[in-house]
């Protein structure tokens, strides 16, 4: 359930480019959470129940402690991105910013995800993992046993979509650059896909072992630690692409229109706006 934390974070930063609006998304993380949840193991009325107030627990911390730092994040991004030129260490600092509230998150859910992983019978191990490997060959037939045109073309379409929730439609010399990104990238998916197993073979011997509380605990909880048994040769190959995406993206800020400028920051100014008026900071206030 490491997706989950994942899970969360992208309802609460993302759904808000969506035309549903964060405030609803929100408003609705309890019920999309354990919707979620139910998705990957079916619970009992006993766990659900715990798991239940758990998340209300979490969502209540987060409501008080962590929107709070949403908003000014948000208008610091703001401040940056309406100058003419960004450089890749402020896309990093931002990005780093953003990895610090997931891992909050992560800090937060991690016992109450542990509670539930122990409280789970033989069946609902055998239900989970059963999910997990469908989702992993899921993986491998939409992002490995493709022709490479096909995965160029996803790679287009899907950084253009993010762009476009964003900025509105993009410029043909926008266009082109994102083309020269996708060509540009390392094919890691098979690689990516071989963690998978490896991550999942790691999950099946811990949960035979699950009520081993001394060593459950940490050893769940450092698996679920993002990235953080990524090889150093895999993590190499991540880092080139991860600089040659930053890189895009400073040339996509430079080629911004006033019109696309504007409409970043309009987006940027709603979402702070929105994130605000949710904090139960500024309830209490």
């Amino acid at each position: 359930m490491r997706a989950l934390v994942r899970f969360l974070l992208i309802l609460i930063l993302i759904l808000g480019t969506s035309a549903c609006g964060v405030r609803l998304a929100y408003n609705h993380l309890d019920w999309l959470a354990m919707r979620w949840v139910n998705k990957q193991v079916t619970l009992n009325p006993v766990q659900e129940m715990t798991f239940r107030d758990a998340l209300e627990d979490k969502l209540a911390w987060h409501c008080a402690n962590e929107l709070p730092r949403y908003a000014p994040f948000l208008n610091s991004v703001a401040v940056v991105l309406q100058e003419d030129t960004v450089t890749v260490e402020q896309i990093e600092g931002m990005g780093a910013e953003v990895a610090g509230f997931g891992q909050s998150l992560v800090d937060r859910a991690m016992p109450s995800v542990v509670r539930l992983f122990a409280s789970l019978d033989d069946r609902q191990v055998e239900e989970l993992l059963t999910g997990i490997d469908e989702r992993n060959e899921e993986f491998r037939e939409k992002r490995i046993e493709v022709d490479q045109e096909a995965r160029r073309s996803d790679r287009i379409d899907g950084m253009k979509r993010s762009l476009e929730r964003f900025i509105g439609s993009t410029s043909e010399a926008q266009d082109q650059r994102l083309e020269l990104w996708a060509d540009s990238l390392l094919f890691v998916a098979p690689r990516m896909y071989s963690h998978q197993l490896q991550w999942r073979d790691k999950l099946a011997a811990l949960l035979a072992d699950r009520h081993q509380a001394d060593t459950f605990e940490p050893a769940l909880t450092e698996l679920f630690q993002p990235g953080g048994d990524w090889p150093n040769d895999f993590q190499a190959v991540m880092a080139i692409n991860r600089q040659r995406t930053l890189d895009t993206l400073v040339d996509i800020h430079a080629s911004l229109t006033p019109r696309q400028k504007q409409r970043l920051l309009a987006r940027l100014h709603s979402l702070s706006r929105d994130f605000q008026r949710l904090s139960c900071a500024a309830d209490a206030a």
